[in-house]
């Protein structure tokens, strides 16, 4: 998934996705300048962090 992928199924904006990335509570896989996030790494960040 993108960053902005997970920003809108997370209804977030990226910068907030960003944040998770640095704060090290979403893993992310960098390829080049490209930044993407496994839907598992997005489940295992946890419920309570994603607003409903």
């Amino acid at each position: 998934m993108t960053l902005q992928d997970v920003a809108e199924y997370t209804q977030t904006s990226v910068s907030t996705v960003r944040r998770w990335i640095s704060k090290r509570l979403l893993r992310a896989q960098y390829f080049g300048r490209t930044i993407r996030v496994r839907p598992a790494d997005l489940e295992k960040m946890g419920q309570d962090v994603i607003p409903r």
